[in-house]
């Protein structure tokens, strides 16, 4: 009878481990896998980014209103440094849901993944590449090769 409960003891921990595994590892990948997986053609990605954006960021952050003074109906006028520092800071607060504020309309699962991607496509994307290609240019400021840097090349005698 003793081992006939530690079987049994043991077949009800197999099948609470497999019902707790599976639930943790059988879950659908978090947003950004989700995202950076979907294929999107990157004008569609952009105007429905845009929509989204006009219809839950702009009312508190645009012409009117420029809650803690950022404005999102021009991002081009932004300095295009300045606006890879706004995504990053735009893409942390609507991954984690602080933005829109919860008393705000709030966007759908899917408005927030089309925000994500894009701003995702934003950083990392054709976007990053030009704006890094653009700042490595002479005439955006001192370029020297780290090589040259740390070589003791510079150091004054």
């Amino acid at each position: 009878m003793n081992g006939e409960g530690r079987t049994r003891g043991l077949f009800v921990f197999v099948i609470f481990f497999a019902i707790y595994t599976v639930q943790l590892f059988g879950q659908a990948a978090p947003p950004n896998a989700r995202i950076s997986n979907s294929k999107i053609d990157p004008t569609d990605l952009y105007e429905q980014a845009t929509r989204a954006l006009n219809n839950y960021c702009v009312s508190c952050h645009g012409p009117e209103k420029q809650k803690g003074d950022l404005r999102l109906d021009s991002l081009e006028a932004i300095d295009a440094v300045d606006r890879q520092e706004l995504f990053r800071k735009a893409q942390e607060v609507i991954r984690f849901s602080e933005m829109p504020p919860q008393k705000a309309k709030q966007p759908s699962e899917v408005d927030r993944k089309i925000l994500l991607q894009w701003l995702n496509s934003q950083l990392t994307g054709k976007a990053a590449e030009a704006l890094a290609e653009k700042l490595r240019r002479f005439e955006y400021g001192n370029v020297t090769s780290h090589e040259d840097l740390f070589s003791g090349k510079y150091a004054e005698a």
